[in-house]
């Protein structure tokens, strides 16, 4: 789903909370569990300051801090690229409407065709209309004339 980049990126994010939440467990002798958690709240910046403890706690919550300021961007491009893709998957899954001479919606949902575009070849952007009332079909035919592949559902057709 995640390009080769991001995942690697991704994965090297988890290597370095897994080796601060081991540094954690070490530097504390808290349980390994309680370590991983206490990390994870210092990554996002949730955890009271460690004011009053030990320094190596002190420097462990300032390196885990710093890390997830450095992660804020990774994760954006992740969330950025997974609708990317989601987005992609919708548009495949869109058909053409071909647009009848009249404007009733049983006409318009009737004229939506059972074949599929090619994905692998669309140029043109793709929509998804939600209803073939007033607001819908207008918004469907501006979408045509402006080039995009539009499908138009209607909850009952007819």
């Amino acid at each position: 789903m995640f390009s080769r980049r991001l995942r690697w990126s991704l994965a090297g994010a988890a290597a370095a909370v897994l080796a601060l939440a081991v540094a954690s467990w070490i530097t504390t002798g808290d349980d390994p569990r309680h370590a991983a958690y206490v990390t994870v709240l210092d990554l996002l910046a949730m955890n009271d300051p460690a004011v009053g403890e030990r320094d190596g706690r002190q420097i462990l919550q300032l390196l885990a801090r710093v890390m997830g300021l450095l992660s804020l961007p990774v994760m954006v491009a992740a969330a950025l690229e997974a609708l990317g893709t989601f987005r992609t998957a919708l548009s495949c899954a869109t058909r053409r409407v071909d647009w009848p001479a009249t404007s009733s919606s049983s006409d318009w949902a009737k004229s939506v065709p059972t074949s599929w575009p090619d994905c692998a070849n669309s140029t043109s952007p793709s929509s998804a209309s939600n209803g073939a009332g007033i607001a819908g079909l207008a918004l469907a035919q501006r979408l045509d004339t402006l080039g995009w592949e539009v499908v138009v559902l209607e909850k009952a057709p007819g």
